[in-house]
């Protein structure tokens, strides 16, 4: 059984779980609090250096103020000036084709409708192509007047070209350092500025997470008083029952002892009786159980137990006392009948029926008062064959059941009416 666990039974018999769960809250607060403590200490030394190249880094990215996408518009409008001749005249040779010249799109496209209007006279069905001429001509005319209005409004600047070139050039050095987009730049800028803020803050966050320390130390001081005082209280009366439960099963020499100390730590902020001891998440209790199981053996830790019939028994007597409010849903008990028979193995087996009736309960037995308590039954054989070992499993109907208890009762394969033994321990049996 976990030593570890001890405490949380008691606790639980005590009724405990919302202040255990509010101290081991505090527990990790305070942690977590000193290790944010630490760190920033630790980083104290290095923060004005820090804040110094935050500073310059700040400086430079304000100093060029790149807005959002402006290096994609300003390589847009460095484009158009460096190339500005090639479009002008790429245009103004475009527009002559379209309109201006003698032999442009537009002219023998005219002429061609002309001509199909004439030739409509003779045929109608020719009419049917001049809408889509028509419309094309429309087009050719209002492509080239933008044009030629784009081409009138593209201003050969010199100055503002060498203007751009730099800006580009300062935008591109941020980007270069500072994450590889400008996008990448303002975010940097954020993240600087922030920490920057928590620098120039960092006596006053100190100071704060010092005062909180402080509150959650008197906090956890408080609470821990608490709950020694109710578990002092209460670990004798839990001893008691637990003790009534072990004399119930075949143990009625056991004395059970629950103890509750205390480890000293010199650098804890908690004290038991004026002195500093060790905490953890439940206070500063170290709750372990003891018990003798014979006259005048002396009481030893439960972890040291050796017998196995022991173990189970024990664990039977501490399950019966906290069946109704265990987490653990399903137990499993083994050798529990170890060492015990006839009225006894009756108590056992009452004890684990009525576990059974809040938790599922596994229990390999050899004994039928124990075995008739149950609503399954599996059938776990041993047989040896040319020096093999073979294990075979079975799952029980109900007259594979009773055969197989009524060979506990060591009174062989009887027939119906010789079930009384089985008959009279399935009476209790809970459905």
């Amino acid at each position: 059984m976990n030593r570890d666990k001890h405490i949380d039974y008691l606790d639980r018999y005590c009724d405990l779980e919302e202040k255990v769960k509010e101290i081991t809250d505090i527990f990790h607060s305070v942690i977590s609090t000193k290790n944010r403590l630490k760190t920033a200490l630790e980083t104290q030394e290095s923060n004005e250096e820090r804040k110094e190249l935050l500073e310059f880094q700040l400086r430079e990215i304000d100093g060029v103020n790149p807005k959002k996408e402006e290096d994609i518009h300003l390589t847009n409008d460095f484009k158009i000036l460096n190339h500005i001749d090639e479009l002008v005249d790429s245009i103004e040779k475009i527009t002559q084709d379209f309109t201006e010249s003698d032999h442009s799109i537009y002219n023998r496209l005219s002429a061609t409708v002309k001509e199909l209007k004439k030739l409509g006279e003779y045929d109608e069905y020719l009419n049917n192509y001049l809408e889509g001429l028509s419309n094309a001509i429309t087009t050719i005319q209002d492509t080239s007047m933008s044009l030629s209005d784009y081409s009138n409004s593209l201003n050969p600047d010199k100055e503002n070209l060498n203007n751009i070139e730099i800006r580009l050039q300062e935008i591109e050095s941020l980007k270069r350092k500072y994450g590889g987009s400008l996008e990448a730049v303002r975010a940097y800028r954020k993240e600087i500025k922030d920490e920057l803020d928590n620098l120039i803050n960092f006596e006053l966050d100190t100071k704060t997470l010092n005062n909180k320390i402080d509150d959650l130390e008197k906090q956890f001081q408080k609470l821990s008083d608490n709950l020694h005082e109710v578990r002092i209280v209460q670990a004798e009366k839990l001893s008691k029952h637990i003790e009534q439960e072990m004399h119930k099963l075949s143990m009625p020499s056991a004395k059970f002892e629950i103890r509750i100390n205390q480890k000293n730590e010199e650098e804890s902020f908690i004290s038991f009786n004026d002195k500093p001891v060790k905490i953890n998440s439940n206070g500063y209790d170290w709750v372990e159980f003891y018990m003798s199981a014979n006259p005048g053996e002396q009481i030893k830790p439960l972890t040291g137990i050796a017998s196995g019939g022991e173990i189970s028994r024990i664990m039977l007597a501490i399950k019966s006392v906290f069946q109704k409010n265990d987490p653990v849903e399903t137990l499993v008990f083994d050798e529990i009948d170890s060492g015990i028979s006839g009225t006894t193995a009756e108590t056992v087996a009452e004890s684990l029926l009525n576990i059974s009736r809040n938790r599922q309960v596994i229990c390999i037995t050899h004994l039928p008062q124990i075995a008739s308590k149950a609503n399954h039954h599996i059938h776990i054989n041993k047989t040896i064959k040319d020096s093999d070992t073979y294990i075979t499993i079975r799952y029980l109907d109900k007259n594979e059941r009773l055969d197989v208890i009524n060979q506990l009762f060591s009174v062989g394969d009887l027939s119906d009416g010789d079930y009384q033994p089985f008959n009279l321990f399935t009476k209790t049996a809970h459905g």
